[in-house]
């Protein structure tokens, strides 16, 4: 990162800019939702499981460990997903936590669990379901 005259080199700024709108694009909005998709019933509350890692500035450890909840989870994603989820009244709780490998796998294999920040690649394309996109670029 370069600076000149004390504020960041423009194509840094451009780079992040951009890195920001291919992450909103990919996930974000909860990237990934069960394999059983979402349900709702009158009767029982729908509630997910939301899992991520540490990726700032996007989502963090309030106090930069590798797991944290709730409201100790901070970031541009994690605040993007707490809006979508109160907008859409669906409950939900949130867990940061590391390795990636392990919040990945949880998410393919338990109903109602879904991760953020993740890119939709091919390879994953079918394996979930996808919310969003919540930015455009």
């Amino acid at each position: 990162m370069r600076r000149v005259h004390g504020t960041l080199h423009a194509s840094f700024t451009i780079e992040c800019r951009n890195m920001f709108k291919r992450l909103l694009l990919a996930l974000i909005g909860i990237g990934v939702l069960s394999s059983e998709g979402v349900r709702a019933s009158e009767s029982t509350p729908y509630s997910m499981v939301l899992l991520t890692e540490n990726f700032p500035p996007f989502n963090m450890a309030v106090d930069g460990k590798n797991f944290a909840q709730e409201n100790n989870i901070d970031g541009i994603a994690a605040e993007v997903v707490r809006e979508m989820f109160k907008r859409a009244n669906i409950g939900y709780s949130m867990t940061l936590r590391f390795p990636w490998d392990r919040v990945y796998k949880l998410a393919l294999e338990k109903p109602g669990y879904g991760v953020f920040s993740t890119t939709p690649l091919p390879e994953r394309e079918n394996l979930f379901k996808w919310v969003g996109p919540v930015g455009s670029y």
